[in-house]
């Protein structure tokens, strides 16, 4: 009889180990919804901006080569020569291709390289240990995503 009391008194301090060590775990354990910030960042909306005016002027380019080529065609010019003014107008956009390419790219890793830092920052005052996008919690942890948006939008 005193083994099965000591077995169960076992059982339940393990069980109640346990579930502070899960809660304690919960509390290090942080999220930001990553959506929402992209919503709300201040620094995104003039990155959209400077990024709609780029792809705005290659549009515009590639619009006007494109009635170029198609005014040749009705023109009825030779097949070669409508083959090379496309080769031609294909080259000319290449480069304004790349540098939209570049600017996405490099527009990304700022945003991202600032919201990283915010959370590292927010995640370091309010000592948490772990941070997850929230779409990836089911339950628990702490959400940081306003004061990662008070630390972006107050840059």
């Amino acid at each position: 009889m005193w083994k099965n009391i000591i077995a169960r008194s076992t059982l339940l301090a393990a069980i109640v180990l346990a579930s502070s060590a899960t809660a304690a775990l919960a509390d290090v354990i942080g999220s930001v919804d990553t959506m929402r910030v992209l919503n709300e960042y201040q620094a995104v909306g003039a990155a959209e901006k400077k990024f709609k005016s780029q792809v705005d002027q290659f549009k515009k380019a590639y619009e006007d080569r494109l009635r170029k080529l198609q005014d040749a065609r009705k023109k009825n010019l030779p097949k070669a020569q409508l083959d090379a003014l496309e080769k031609k107008y294909t080259g000319e956009m290449q480069p304004l291709k790349a540098q939209i390419d570049s600017m996405n790219r490099q527009l990304t890793a700022k945003l991202k390289g600032e919201l990283d830092e915010a959370v590292a920052k927010v995640a370091a005052k309010r000592k948490i240990d772990v941070v997850f996008d929230k779409q990836a919690i089911l339950h628990g942890g702490t959400d940081l995503t306003d004061d990662v948006l008070k630390q972006l939008n107050s840059r």
